[in-house]
């Protein structure tokens, strides 16, 4: 069972200096920032510990970020996310609109840093997991 981590950002993006850059900013502002390259390394991160708010580029090898929000959605859908990418479509599918969305430029990181402290806070401290409900098979 993973435990949440209170004021936690998961730094999705597979530059690792993007995800320097960012996790200073992000430490600078008083979050424990951790990282992940790809889609599929951020899932193996959330067995071990839930963030209070995902940033994740959008265009990944492996897993992309539109599956990464996906996946996220379904299985935590109280942790808010936050997408980065060089260019932002104009619509994003229901089933993967992140909570808020910035094209990946440095002028644009303190207004994302304050974007994801405003989502910090509005999230609850307790994740809500999804319901498993098992029934006997005979």
């Amino acid at each position: 069972m993973p435990w949440d981590s209170a004021n936690s950002v998961l730094l999705v993006d597979d530059d690792p200096s993007v995800r320097n850059l960012l996790a200073r900013h992000f430490e600078k502002a008083g979050f424990e920032a951790f990282h992940a390259e790809d889609g599929i390394d951020a899932l193996g991160k959330l067995r071990d510990k839930l963030p209070k708010v995902i940033v994740t580029d959008l265009q990944m090898p492996r897993m992309t970020g539109w599956e990464f929000i996906r996946v996220v959605r379904r299985r935590f859908p109280t942790i808010p996310i936050v997408a980065l990418s060089g260019s932002i479509p104009i619509d994003f599918p229901a089933e993967v609109k992140p909570d808020r969305w910035f094209e990946k430029r440095i002028e644009h990181f303190p207004d994302l840093v304050q974007a994801v402290n405003d989502l910090a806070r509005e999230t609850p401290n307790d994740v809500c997991l999804p319901q498993v409900v098992s029934t006997l098979v005979r």
